[in-house]
């Protein structure tokens, strides 16, 4: 059970060095990469929406982007603190606490990026995402824990 546990805050670092070295690309890099991955899906939305404007797009998949990473971060944090055997609301509370601690973090970091800045938007959607993360990994554990009974 040990193994899980560690494993568990593996992932967790893993995941916050991925979120860290995205935060790293200059606005150019980071530019380019949402910009290819906004290519192949307008490429694909284009015959079905013929008016889509592919900068709104651009927007949008940058803000899925930020909701994505930190929604997983949500799950992948509250999991690896349900092993510490506290009371779930304490986890909820800590793990949203290290969230927004991280993504404050996350944003000063981008400050010294070249081209990129703190952005109070990106913070609000990190951590929108990561309570939705964290609700859904409740609602689940919930769901097995129902289900085992």
């Amino acid at each position: 059970m040990n193994y899980k546990k560690n494993l568990s805050w593996i992932l967790v670092i893993i995941w916050m060095v991925i979120i860290f070295l995205l935060s790293a690309q200059s606005a150019n890099d980071s530019g380019s990469l949402s910009g290819g991955i906004t290519d192949r899906i307008y490429q694909v939305l284009n015959i079905v929406l013929p008016k889509l404007n592919i900068e709104t797009l651009h927007s949008i998949i940058r803000t899925l982007a930020h909701f994505v990473l930190y929604l997983i971060l949500g799950v992948l944090l509250l999991n690896a603190l349900n092993y510490n055997k506290q009371k779930r609301n304490a986890n909820f509370v800590f793990a949203l606490l290290i969230i927004v601690l991280y993504a404050i973090s996350d944003e000063i970091h981008q400050i010294f990026v070249p081209g990129r800045a703190f952005q109070i938007y990106d913070l609000l959607i990190d951590f929108l995402g990561s309570l939705i993360g964290i609700n859904a990994f409740l609602m689940y554990s919930n769901f097995i824990s129902k289900r085992k009974d």
